[in-house]
């Protein structure tokens, strides 16, 4: 049966008529396209790893930079929590040497945060066991010495107080940053890509530490 425009479905095909459509992609095509992504699984960690050290920060600047994180956020755990309970008579005398406070112990531990760059270079020539001694020794002097200033702020007593708190911040902190700063540094230098989520971790875990004792 037929119908106009249409050839009958009993007609036999002639397949010598039926032009093959070319196929896409040839063996040659298909070699260099797998080659390329070979070269692309080979290449592709040291890629990432390039990539993320297009903002290096060098040694002092990695220590520089998390003091700076450690003098701002856990004393302002401090602060914010004693106002947040005094807020209803809270002297505003009281605010504003709080904020003098916390930009005191900001600002040293940034500064000595290149000294303590240098202590740790020298503490990691050392056997292991010295090594770790002097880790937490070194936290807890940074520790005490942006403490120590932030609080002198408060007077004598803040003073004492921060020291004593801030080196049991830099007891902790120091340690836990440099174990994940050791496995991705190369030559002292870290990316920015790294410090951050090493540097924010280490101070929230903190931060979090300390709300926590403050409030429950």
């Amino acid at each position: 049966m037929e119908y106009d425009g249409t050839s009958s479905l009993d007609r036999p095909i002639n397949w010598q008529d039926v032009e093959p459509e070319p196929f896409p992609f040839d063996l040659e095509s298909l070699l260099a396209a797998n080659a390329e992504i070979e070269r692309n699984l080979a290449s592709g960690p040291d890629e990432n790893l390039s990539r993320a050290f297009r903002t290096p920060l060098d040694r002092e600047a990695v220590f520089s930079n998390f003091g700076l994180m450690l003098g701002i956020f856990p004393p302002a755990t401090f602060f914010l929590t004693f106002l947040f309970y005094s807020a209803p008579r809270a002297n505003p005398l009281a605010v504003i040497l709080v904020i003098l406070a916390n930009t005191g112990t900001a600002l040293a531990g940034r500064k000595f945060g290149k000294v303590v760059a240098r202590m740790v270079n020298y503490a990691d020539q050392q056997p292991l066991g010295a090594n770790l001694m002097l880790t937490v020794l070194i936290g807890v002097l940074w520790g005490m010495v942006a403490g120590g200033f932030g609080g002198l702020f408060l007077f004598l007593v803040g003073s004492i107080f921060g020291a004593i708190i801030g080196g049991a911040v830099g007891a902790v902190a120091l340690p836990a940053f440099l174990i994940p700063y050791k496995v991705v540094q190369q030559d002292g230098s870290v990316g920015l890509s790294h410090f951050l989520p090493m540097s924010v971790g280490v101070t929230t875990i903190i931060c979090a530490f300390i709300l926590h004792m403050l409030v429950f």
